[in-house]
């Protein structure tokens, strides 16, 4: 979700294939600072785990077994989220800096340590910060869900498709707005206009790993969590 962020600097083209992975122990610290930079690490795992909780919630409440456990134990499905959240945020907190390596090697395949540089300095920037914020509050996980759900993964599409861009700039300050806009003109963000479609397709692969380790291990704890209320205590 977050990788998308590079949608609102610029108007980007297409999105291309994902591109093959790249070796990061090389990495310079300007790229490692941008993709740390690109994929916030706490921001990230937050809306995550808030995604998981609203559409696991969703998805519980579906079930006929559960919604007669819930209205004859009340509590029992938080606690399932609960379960399934603490999954969810391990597994995030785990292999972020995969992704993160990967965006900065992708980034720096094409863009000089001056451009990584002046593109973390952005994205750290108060108007920087604010972007992300807006975006990850701006984002359809329902449609995301929905797309996971169809396909067994997502594609760039469905994750760009998912996001409100209108919604995020108006979540902005005008003066926020302009700053976007002046920054996107620059040499450096015209530049990062081109590299967009690869980091995108970057981040849609890394999600879909992350999603396909996700999966089982929150079913998992679900189920054990499931067994722990449903055991008689003991001495009964």
């Amino acid at each position: 979700m977050i990788g998308a962020l590079a949608l609102l600097l610029v108007q980007a083209p297409a999105a291309a294939p994902a591109p093959p992975p790249v070796t990061t122990a090389a990495l310079s610290a300007e790229a490692r600072a941008f993709g740390e930079a690109y994929v916030p690490a706490e921001m990230t795992t937050r809306a995550a785990v808030a995604a998981f909780r609203t559409e696991g919630g969703r998805a519980l409440a579906q079930q006929p077994a559960l919604v007669a456990m819930e209205q004859r134990t009340p509590g029992i499905r938080a606690k399932l989220l609960d379960a399934g959240a603490a999954v969810v945020e391990r597994i995030y907190r785990e292999r972020l800096p995969a992704m993160q390596q990967r965006v900065g090697a992708v980034a720096a395949a094409d863009l000089s340590n001056a451009d990584l540089k002046e593109l973390t300095r952005f994205l750290l920037s108060p108007t920087g910060q604010a972007l992300q914020r807006a975006v990850a509050a701006n984002v359809d996980t329902a449609k995301i869900a929905a797309a996971a759900q169809a396909n067994g993964e997502l594609t760039t599409n469905d994750l760009t498709g998912s996001m409100n861009m209108v919604g995020s700039l108006q979540a902005m300050t005008p003066a926020q707005v302009s700053e976007l806009a002046k920054f996107s003109a620059t040499d450096t963000g015209r530049r990062f206009q081109a590299v967009v479609p690869k980091l995108q397709a970057a981040v849609t692969e890394e999600t879909n790993k992350l999603g396909q380790a996700i999966t089982p291990a929150v079913t998992q704890s679900i189920m054990m969590t499931m067994r722990s209320l449903a055991a008689p205590a003991k001495g009964n």
